[in-house]
């Protein structure tokens, strides 16, 4: 093992020419494997809950929809051998899961018109001695606190006549984060501050306008 790793590296990364082993691999004696191997393992457990109701109001067409998510475990193993450690609702060093998350929705139809809104929820996390308050320097060390955001689409469409150029079209507006809610950042060390991407986005509201056309 010592002569092969050293004629390795005489060779600038690779088996020199004048290296023995060069095509005679009968003279082998070892083979390293560095390629990385999936020896770990994460065991999760937990409860979904889902509903929805459709209803009529006179011309409105009501459509709600509600998903919950509950983890009871969530075991990560590092490597063989190694103990199961539980990462519900910390922000520690494995991929932590939320304690609760959920979606809620209603959506409102009427002549062509719609609206939906849709609210998600996350629960708190974990997170001492890791977060400052909005990522500033000198914020108290606190935890993620829960967060809920709301989102509003707003939009029209309709069928146009067979003999014209369009068959069908539609326009949109999305506003995303409608109370303009910003997740908690945080900061571990002298690290600049950051944030979860599954925790939220750190936009504020944002508006998107579309314009779609069917042929």
């Amino acid at each position: 093992l010592q002569s092969l790793n050293l004629d390795f590296v005489a060779g600038g990364g690779a088996f020199s020419r004048g290296s023995t082993l060069t095509n005679n691999f009968c003279q082998v004696n070892v083979i390293l494997d560095s390629r990385i191997q999936n020896v770990g393992k994460v065991h999760k457990t937990g409860i979904d809950f889902s509903a929805d109701y459709s209803a009529e109001i006179g011309n409105v067409d009501l459509i709600t929809q509600l998903a919950l998510t509950h983890f009871l475990s969530n075991d990560i193993v590092v490597g063989p051998g190694q103990p199961a450690v539980s990462e519900i609702g910390s922000l520690g060093d494995g991929p932590s899961v939320f304690e609760w998350s959920g979606t809620a929705g209603a959506t409102a139809l009427w002549n062509g018109f719609d609206a939906s809104l849709v609210m998600r929820y996350l629960s708190g996390m974990l997170a001492t001695g890791q977060l400052q308050a909005n990522g500033l320097p000198g914020g108290p060390d606190r935890n993620l606190s829960a967060y809920t955001q709301l989102d509003l689409t707003l939009g029209y469409g309709s069928d146009l006549d067979e003999s014209r150029f369009l068959d069908r079209w539609r326009i949109q507006l999305a506003i995303t984060n409608l109370t303009d809610e910003y997740p908690d950042f945080f900061a571990p060390g002298d690290q600049a501050p950051s944030w979860d991407l599954k925790y939220g986005l750190p936009f504020g509201t944002t508006y998107a306008l579309q314009l779609t056309a069917a042929f």
